[in-house]
């Protein structure tokens, strides 16, 4: 008799504690995932790839030339075209934008995704060289860190570390079982991971520790340097070639670091801040993260060979990109996201040497919950903020779509993605500068929208709309 899908799917389940894991936190955070990003934090990275996204859908995919709604620095009129990571999820979303209708929800739920196939590939790793109480105890406090509550949000950090863990993967099944699709994946989930985020670098400093330690297999070691090198001329193509390029044409494009000498300035001047990330951030809880720190020294001095070569290949690496970053990871936690499955192997291998299993799960029940709690707030809208919501339909009432706007973000292009219109983010202080704004208007600025959460600035242009949250003056009469 052939067993019901339900029944296999139970199967599935009972055996396999990690797609218990991975199934159960996928269904909790999908609660909220429709919420708009007006979340207390990261709101205006998400938006900037939402941006790219619904611009690809209402225009084509060009993942060449990614296009944000901003379409200048200063008073200048650009095209919006800007250097970034590749934008193979804000692509992912538009195609699915084009089968539903546009929504901003698709890049969370996609990020969702991706991050939980991430979780499989990390256990997948894991169990590979370790016993299956540290494979569900390392997946267990990587899910509940500082991943759990960037694996819902529209940002490439916590998708490039999923496809470091995929390219990895494949690279030990290559050697495995000498399969040529292995070393296939293992090449482009590489180059994806790269492009899409540079910090996936600090999982696949992985790949030179595991090829000397199977040197004797020179055939495969050869063909994985060779394969290696296709993601990173890739890397080195897009942010060191393209991305110039794109920047001299429209002068925009992210943050590429400040430079090691610079960054380690700017790292010493917020290192207050920068401690925190280590102690606090990278297990988003005092106990997970002093505890993951006090392991992994350990492990770096006294762990089996290929766990310290390894711990200490991925610390190198990622202090090298952190130094680089400089201010950039100074000041962002999520930054940390790299660090974090090391962090979560080191407490699951210390804790795994302790055989008194029930304190061990009072432990890891402690550990998760200080971790989760510190992440409840992502559950919730900020209720204060969702008059932001309401500002393409009074655009709509008043402009056409192609009107340019001027608002007064301060450096946070949120609300111009919510008034659907390109434009220029400015701040409050700007407005005062009339002569600005007759340069903002002589590039073809049509409309001045004024939050007046943030200043109570009149401008003598012509009041077009205005309730208890905006203004909305028309720049050409």
């Amino acid at each position: 008799m052939i067993p019901s899908l339900s029944n296999r799917v139970y199967e599935v389940l009972r055996l396999n504690p990690v797609v218990s894991l991975v199934v159960l936190f996928f269904v909790i955070r999908l609660i909220g995932i429709t919420h708009p990003p007006v979340e207390a934090n990261h709101h205006w990275r998400q938006v900037t790839g939402l941006m790219v996204a619904r611009n690809y859908h209402e225009n084509k995919i060009e993942l060449l030339r990614p296009q944000i709604d901003e379409v200048g620095v200063g008073t200048e009129v650009s095209s919006g075209i800007i250097g970034m990571e590749f934008p193979v999820l804000n692509a992912l979303h538009a195609v699915v934008a084009n089968i539903f209708g546009y929504d901003h929800w698709y890049g969370r739920l996609i990020v969702l995704v991706l991050s939980s196939l991430g979780i499989w590939w990390f256990s997948r790793i894991l169990e590979k060289f370790f016993s299956r109480s540290v494979v569900i105890m390392a997946c267990l406090l990587l899910t509940c860190s500082v991943w759990f509550s960037f694996s819902r949000k529209m940002m490439p950090d916590v998708v490039a570390i999923s496809l470091a863990f995929g390219a990895f993967l494949s690279l030990l099944n290559f050697f495995e079982k000498r399969r040529t699709t292995d070393l296939l994946f293992y090449t482009l989930l590489a180059s994806l991971a790269l492009l899409v985020k540079v910090s996936s670098g600090v999982i696949l400093a992985l790949v030179p520790v595991y090829l000397l330690w199977k040197r004797k297999d020179l055939s495969q070691v050869l063909w994985v340097f060779f394969s290696s090198l296709v993601p990173l001329i890739g890397c080195v193509f897009w942010y060191g070639v393209h991305n110039v390029h794109l920047s001299e044409e429209s002068g925009m494009w992210y943050n590429t670091g400040e430079g090691f000498h610079q960054g380690f300035q700017s790292i010493q001047d917020n290192l207050e801040n920068v401690l925190h990330f280590f102690y606090f951030e990278t297990m988003m809880g005092f106990s997970a993260s002093i505890l993951g720190l006090i392991f992994m020294v350990w492990h770096v001095v006294k762990g089996p060979r290929l766990f310290r070569t390894a711990s200490i290949a991925i610390l190198i690496t990622f202090i090298c990109y952190a130094v680089y970053s400089g201010r950039h990871f100074a000041t962002q936690h999520y930054y940390m996201i790299p660090l974090s499955p090391l962090y979560a192997t080191a407490i699951a291998v210390g804790l795994d040497q302790w055989r008194k299993y029930r304190w061990v799960t009072g432990l890891l029940v402690v550990l998760c919950l200080e971790s989760l709690l510190n992440q409840q707030h992502d559950f919730r809208l900020k209720k204060s903020e969702l008059y932001k919501l309401e500002l393409e339909s009074y655009m709509n009432n008043l402009a056409t779509h192609s009107d340019l706007v001027v608002i007064n973000g301060e450096g946070n292009p949120q609300e111009l993605y919510f008034s659907h219109h390109k434009g220029w983010t400015t701040t409050s202080e700007e407005l005062k500068d009339q002569e600005y704004l007759q340069k903002l208007k002589e590039s073809g600025a049509r409309w001045l929208i004024i939050n007046k959460h943030r200043t109570d600035i009149r401008s003598s242009f012509v009041v077009s709309f205005e309730n208890a949250h905006y203004v909305i003056y028309s720049m050409v009469y």
